[in-house]
């Protein structure tokens, strides 16, 4: 059975990247952060590390960093969050990457990828409920230029 981590999901920044997740059980902590570990559609906001293998949590922990690094802009939406990327073959390909991970572990998560034609802007969003808009503020709060 499947632990779900709550919302103390942190990523710290290196090199203006993020590079791994560090998350305690939901029922350990007081902090306030837990009080957002609540339900999108009936699915419990908070990563499930679980699902990952050794191999596949380093191969994500190095697309975030690479994704992280490649973020222009962030801007706030009214249910999330719009990251503006580097619009290249490499980024995009390794987006499509992060993004089969991450829906792994954050079944939550609405992923909306926006690619404008002649080497326009890229990009995307992550998007939720209010719980979900907090949760992408936190822990995606590193990207930022």
């Amino acid at each position: 059975m499947r632990t779900w981590m709550n919302l103390v999901v942190w990523f710290a920044a290196l090199g203006g990247g993020a590079t791994g997740a560090l998350a305690a059980p939901a029922l350990e902590t007081s902090k306030p952060e837990a009080a957002m570990c609540a339900r999108a559609g009936g699915t419990p906001v908070g990563c499930d590390l679980g699902v990952f293998t050794a191999k596949d949590r380093d191969r994500h922990a190095a697309l975030l960093r690479h994704i992280g690094d490649r973020v222009i802009e962030r801007d706030e939406l009214a249910d999330g969050y719009a990251f503006r990327l580097a619009s290249d073959a490499g980024t995009l390909r390794d987006l499509g990457e992060w993004m089969a991970l991450e829906h792994a572990c954050c079944p939550f998560l609405k992923f909306t990828v926006e690619v404008e034609p002649s080497q326009g802007p890229l990009w995307l969003k992550l998007t939720g409920d209010p719980v979900v808009k907090a949760f992408v503020g936190d822990s995606f709060g590193t990207f930022r230029r």
